[in-house]
């Protein structure tokens, strides 16, 4: 770009235009009992930030309730605003923001037919259910231990028969 004085002067200045900071987001839906921290809030959001600006985010309105071990506890509808804030040193300026609304359902419970006896617990222990590995396909049966015996008897009565006959 060529710059021109009042008084015919000129100067040649390059100019870089960096692109305007933006956010993507879109709504989401979640329910009650699934997990949410404040990282994933972040991740839901896609900041465009060419300077490396500070990013956040804020609920608008009511907080949204979890319990502590980050569950989402109440249903209902969440405002979150995501915003890109400027570096400036006397106001807090904010270069973009995006608001998407967070949906938290209840769970969907499967009807329960009215004639069949609900099940019901009285008393109980803490058992843990044995843990399994996974199916190869392999199948061992009786037969091929029974093998696997006898081979190893004559193996073991050779040996024997072998040192007894070296005596002699």
């Amino acid at each position: 770009m060529i710059l021109t004085a009042a008084d015919g002067q000129t100067k040649t200045v390059k100019l870089t235009i960096l692109s305007l900071p933006d956010i993507k987001a879109t709504d989401k839906t979640m329910y009650v009992g699934d997990r949410l921290t404040k990282e994933d809030i972040l991740n839901w959001a896609t900041f465009i930030n060419p300077e490396g600006m500070p990013v956040g985010f804020e609920v608008v309105g009511n907080a949204i309730p979890i319990s502590a071990t980050d569950q989402l506890t109440t249903s209902g509808t969440y405002t979150i605003k995501y915003y890109i804030q400027g570096k400036s040193r006397s106001v807090e300026n904010i270069l973009a923001e995006k608001e998407i609304t967070l949906t938290v359902k209840e769970k969907e419970h499967p009807s329960v037919d009215p004639g069949k006896p609900k099940k019901s617990i009285s008393k109980g222990n803490l058992t843990s259910k044995k843990k399994s590995l996974p199916n190869t396909g392999e199948q061992n049966t009786n037969t091929l231990y029974s093998i696997g015996i006898l081979l190893l008897i004559m193996v073991l009565g050779g040996y024997t028969r072998m040192k007894y006959w070296k005596k002699k």
